[in-house]
């Protein structure tokens, strides 16, 4: 299984700005919960005129690499990805991976971080939702989701176990605290998207 690694800073996916403000200090899936997606494996491109652009490759046995282009730049480090099924619905689990150059000292100090997005893959397309901090929020000061977590620096920490996060998705799922999806499409190897 991957090795989770701190995420340094606010990740970014598309021309919605959907940030990474909810993080948990535990993986959404164990070893034996992660699930192989080959067909993942690619260069996957947003429909905009500066496109964000993400691409996977194979890391460890169930896991992956995803390398995230911005603006025809690719952001620094990458990210190790794992899937998972929860219920009908289909997650990643992201973290980043440590930087090449990372000084053991710094790397000592920050805490392993992950964030879940709910995926849908059909066949070309890849559809990307992430919780949505406000909707998250609501949903936990009114009672309607539970699990153990706390806020720093603005953002919603969640601290509960992979199995108790399992349930708290699974739930944001059916209290509709998913944010609007990005949409991305499989690049042919012809397509030049990276620079």
């Amino acid at each position: 299984m991957m090795r989770a690694w701190p995420i340094l800073g606010v990740a970014l996916l598309g021309a919605g700005c959907i940030t990474h403000d909810v993080v948990s200090l535990q993986p959404l899936a164990a070893e034996e919960q992660a699930i192989a997606l080959p067909e993942i494996v690619g260069t996957w491109a947003t429909e905009e005129e500066s496109p964000t652009v993400l691409r996977f490759e194979p890391l460890e046995d169930k896991a992956y690499r995803m390398f995230l282009f911005e603006d025809g730049k690719e952001r620094e480090g990458s990210f190790a990805m794992a899937f998972t099924s929860i219920g009908d619905a289909l997650y990643w689990d992201l973290a980043a991976l440590p930087l090449e150059d990372e000084d053991e000292f710094r790397e000592a100090h920050f805490l392993p971080i992950h964030s879940f997005a709910r995926v849908t893959l059909d066949e070309d397309r890849l559809e990307v939702a992430f919780l949505d901090s406000d909707r998250v929020k609501e949903a936990l000061e009114d009672g309607r989701l539970d699990v153990a977590q706390s806020e720093s620096s603005g953002r919603r920490v969640l601290t509960g176990s992979t199995d108790d996060l399992r349930r708290f998705v699974e739930q944001c799922g059916s209290e509709g605290a998913f944010g609007e999806a990005e949409i991305f499409i499989r690049q042919a190897k012809s397509e030049r998207v990276l620079p």
